[in-house]
């Protein structure tokens, strides 16, 4: 009868420390989940907006990014550019769309500097829909408390074939408003 309960104690003290041991497992993997998500941020941007002289111009991009330091994230973009250029008779309805690739660093807490990569879909006047890849190099600031932030970047277009399109209209910088969240 002592072996059996000799037994029985060491059989409750094993699973006992193979549970306690089971639960910090899992609270390990749910900090390391929620840091990697921590990891994980969000931008709105809107730009490129215009309405003078019967013309209406209206941009959008959406941008996921992972913070891969304290100061480096890369990321995915997705956009488009919607213009209604009025002119005697019909208006001209143009819509665009792309997706691109990213890299940030911080300069400092509210400053960064970004390239950008895009492949865009332009939607030209009198022509089939002209596909473009090119970079982008820019700037931006954003301020906010806690997990979100605005501001606004600006990104220099670098390929002087983009710049000369219609649906571009000469212009040399893509201006947004930001609304970030986790940046």
């Amino acid at each position: 009868m002592l072996i059996l309960g000799i037994l029985s104690i060491v059989l409750l003290t094993i699973t006992d420390t193979d549970a306690q041991r089971r639960t910090r497992e899992r609270e390990r993997d749910r900090r390391d989940d929620t840091e990697n998500i921590s990891k994980i941020y969000h931008t709105i941007h809107m730009g490129n907006i215009n309405f003078f002289n019967g013309n209406f111009s209206l941009s959008g991009k959406y941008a996921a990014g992972y913070k891969l330091h304290d100061r480096f994230s890369a990321g995915l973009t997705g956009k488009f550019f919607f213009d209604i250029i009025g002119q005697p008779g019909d208006d001209i309805n143009l819509f665009s769309y792309g997706a691109g690739t990213f890299v940030r660093a911080r300069i400092t807490n509210d400053i960064y500097l970004q390239g950008e990569y895009d492949l865009t879909n332009y939607d030209e006047i009198n022509t089939s829909r002209d596909i473009h890849s090119y970079p982008l190099v820019g700037a931006g600031y954003e301020q906010g408390q806690g997990p979100w932030k605005f501001g606004a970047n600006a990104m220099i277009i670098l390929d002087q074939d983009v710049r000369d399109l219609f649906a571009v209209g000469n212009r040399v910088v893509e201006w947004w408003i930001t609304f970030s969240y986790n940046f």
